[in-house]
């Protein structure tokens, strides 16, 4: 994550690690980089790529947080906007996770239609090093980061101002998909699905949410006067978090309980969902991102 986008959340920070149940205190210089992360190839510095594009989108997130208001911002700065809010989704840990899950499932399942591997019983799994360079093909790319953006910027935002003593939290995968409109047996989300919601905390008193324009109507502004309603998104951030949940507070007692409850959030859960699609000829491969929060909770 940036560091200026940490900042915002407070001078000293505090963490949950949902994995150990503990608490540490921390700063945005800590948290915003793990070292050697993009480390590709010496001749390519993709930290500064990354952070050349972010300085030109943060004017739209500035202007975002000055106006407090979606519908009154530039077009300049709902485009910019929705670009970061792209760009922060593919530069996680828990994107390239999801990369390494997705092949390696792809594989598994294109070797088994392999006559002389009928009845075996395996798993391929994707080498970290293509992971990681696929994830730089997307960071990098002309492709997935404007196409991402174009979807949100062309979706339906609210701002939620929290008027509580209670602050936003955000974490190390801050771009938390939900979709209160899954039917029954499914568990998947995206940013074009129908029903699809993008909840990102801008700091901790401001949170915007892009939905699908189809199924939503909603004002532009939502003042959160109830500290319930900031925790419901709170715990939108713990579900979708890698590991770490950052907040300006120490209080993580209801994460606390939460991870007592709830053991997936105690280790790793499947990432992604493989799906036949059944055909005329040979059934298509459909990989979609599984939903991390529980509805019910919602």
């Amino acid at each position: 994550m940036p560091r200026f986008y940490l900042d915002s959340f407070g001078e000293s920070l505090f963490g949950f690690d949902k994995q150990t149940g503990k608490v540490f205190q921390t700063a945005s210089k800590n948290v915003a980089l793990e070292r050697g992360f993009y480390d590709i190839d010496s001749n390519i510095d993709l930290e500064a790529v990354i952070a050349k594009n972010e300085n030109r989108m943060r004017t739209g997130i500035c202007e975002l947080i000055d106006k407090m208001n979606p519908v009154t911002i530039s077009k300049e700065a709902r485009i910019m906007t929705s670009l970061f809010v792209a760009l922060q989704f593919v530069r996680t840990k828990e994107y390239r996770a999801m990369i390494q899950e997705s092949g390696g499932k792809l594989m598994t399942e294109k070797i088994k239609e392999d006559p002389q591997f009928e009845g075996e019983d395996f798993k391929v799994t994707m080498k970290d090093e293509l992971a990681q360079a696929l994830q730089a093909q997307t960071i990098a790319g002309n492709y997935a980061v404007p196409e991402v953006g174009w979807t949100l910027g062309h979706s339906l935002w609210t701002l939620l101002v929290n008027k509580t003593k209670v602050p936003f939290w955000t974490s190390d995968n801050p771009v938390a998909l939900f979709n209160p409109m899954i039917q029954s047996g499914e568990n998947s989300v995206g940013f074009a699905v129908m029903g699809n919601q993008t909840h990102f905390p801008l700091n901790n008193k401001l949170l915007l949410i892009i939905l699908d324009p189809r199924s939503y109507d909603v004002p532009a502004i939502k003042v959160l006067k109830d500290p319930e309603q900031v925790l419901d998104e709170n715990k939108l951030q713990l579900y979708n978090a890698t590991r770490f949940v950052i907040s300006s507070n120490a209080d993580f007692s209801v994460a606390k309980k939460i991870r007592e409850e709830d053991e997936t959030l105690r280790k790793p859960q499947e990432r992604v969902v493989l799906r036949k699609i059944a055909t005329s000829g040979k059934p298509i491969l459909q990989i979609k991102s599984r939903m991390r929060a529980p509805v019910e909770d919602r």
